[in-house]
């Protein structure tokens, strides 16, 4: 991965991809909690980037409303910039809107 080039490069060759099985209807993944109703668990959300301003604004209201409802079932694990103490996500947390 590239951050100066914007780019993330694979080591895939292409003889590897022609060889790559086909796509059919039987290799579809099963999603049994789409007919009985048991939706997956999550074991964690990872929030990369909540330093900025989109996080503020965006991500943590989202999240307030999901646990205010009730619909957050996971813990909530927070990537912030290596100069920011503990204490300062959770207070850039609580000054979001909507908290």
């Amino acid at each position: 991965m590239s951050w100066d080039q914007s780019k993330v490069f694979v080591n895939v060759t292409r003889a590897a991809i022609k060889q790559s099985p086909e796509h059919t209807e039987q290799s579809l993944l099963i999603r049994d909690f789409e007919t009985n109703g048991t939706p997956p668990q999550s074991d964690a959300l990872a929030a990369f980037g909540i330093t900025g301003d989109l996080a503020r604004k965006v991500i943590f209201p989202a999240l307030w409303a999901l646990a205010r409802r009730g619909v957050l079932n996971a813990p909530v694990v927070g990537v912030a910039a290596p100069t920011w103490s503990l204490s300062q996500p959770r207070i850039h947390a609580a000054d979001s809107p909507g908290s």
